[in-house]
């Protein structure tokens, strides 16, 4: 809920950065860390903090983390250890 004199640009702002992980039907989360044209840094950067968040929301934390692939558009999968 917005106020009606609040300002949008840094709510909109704000908003473009986060990044929106679902599961509806699958105990699976599959969520866009990046573009290919970002540095390896910055992709590293949002996997750990979606990993960090992900995992303090589950019962048992890093337990109930089977196995977490990260993947380029066209790519194979790559298993991370």
């Amino acid at each position: 809920v917005v106020p009606p004199k609040a300002a949008l640009k840094p709510l909109y702002d704000r908003l473009q950065k986060l990044a929106v992980a679902k599961a509806k039907t699958q105990p699976v989360v599959k969520c866009s860390v990046g573009k290919e044209d970002q540095n390896e840094d910055e992709i590293a950067d949002n996997i750990l903090n979606i990993y960090n968040a992900v995992m303090h929301k589950l019962p048992t934390e890093e337990n109930n983390i089977k196995n977490i692939l990260i993947k380029l558009t066209m790519g194979k999968p790559i298993e991370v250890k």
